[in-house]
């Protein structure tokens, strides 16, 4: 969205990260995006893109406050084929403080590869009420394939990690990279050996839930195939600026696509 903050979580918005494990076919986590109040007094219009995998579950955190007379329209789906809403729920105040906002939860099923458009608005809802006076706008794409997770364990005992995944022409690799900007270092735009053969796609940094300070999040690459092959993606894990320490930690997967 604006921009969208995204946490990986358990059911309880957990954000720790496990030893590597084996390429998944269906996400084990969802992916959890939070626009609290401050996202919507940066701009009141939130926008955003996100790539998932078939069967994955998204959900999405809305600043809420009932208490101004405001409350969220039930949000919809362009391609309900794609992507269904599953659940909202309401979400009190974290704080006893009077007129403190709470929030609302929207969980959004992906459940076929294409793409779709979620939308809400925040109105007045009565007759003559002011509409849309925050809106939000996901723009999800739905692909088949496989989930890599390489936790911040595999990086313990030596600093590179080698994996391979197999998948078919047209499916996609989601892979989660273990990473913490508090620490100065971050993750190297993703190459492929072979493009022809699997593309990188959209990347983006998924946070660690609210009030977890220094806790990692992850990298989230997803990673194409685009004709029978074999290509070698690999990114580094790197303090960015002139003279910052390169290479702390790299990634090699094999994506071998059929």
């Amino acid at each position: 969205m604006s921009r969208l903050v995204a946490v990986i979580g358990a059911a309880a918005l957990a954000a720790s990260f496990a030893a590597p494990v084996a390429a998944q076919s269906e996400p084990a986590m969802p992916v959890v995006i939070n626009l609290g109040c401050d996202a919507f007094e940066a701009t009141p219009n939130a926008t955003g893109s996100l790539e998932v995998l078939t069967g994955a579950t998204v959900v999405v955190t809305l600043c809420s406050n009932p208490t101004t007379g405001f409350s969220w329209s039930a949000p919809a789906t362009s391609d309900a084929a794609v992507a269904t809403v599953s659940g909202w729920m309401e979400v009190g105040p974290t704080s006893d403080a009077p007129g403190a906002p709470g929030s609302v939860q929207v969980s959004i099923d992906a459940v076929a590869a294409g793409a779709t458009t979620i939308s809400a608005s925040y109105d007045q809802p009565w007759e003559g009420g002011q509409k849309g006076a925050w809106t939000a706008e996901l723009a999800l794409t739905v692909r088949d394939g496989v989930e890599v997770e390489i936790g911040c364990d595999a990086f313990g005992e030596q600093a590179n990690a080698v994996q391979a995944v197999g998948i078919a022409a047209g499916q996609a690799v989601v892979l989660h990279l273990c990473s913490n900007p508090t620490t100065g270092f971050s993750w190297s735009d993703a190459v492929s050996s072979d493009p022809a053969v699997v593309s990188v796609g959209a990347s983006s940094f998924l946070a660690p839930a609210p009030g977890m300070m220094g806790a990692p999040g992850a990298e989230h690459i997803v990673l194409v195939g685009e004709a029978a092959g074999s290509a070698t993606v690999t990114a580094s894990y790197d303090q960015p600026w002139d003279g910052g320490t390169k290479g702390a930690w790299t990634v090699e997967l094999t994506v071998t696509v059929s």
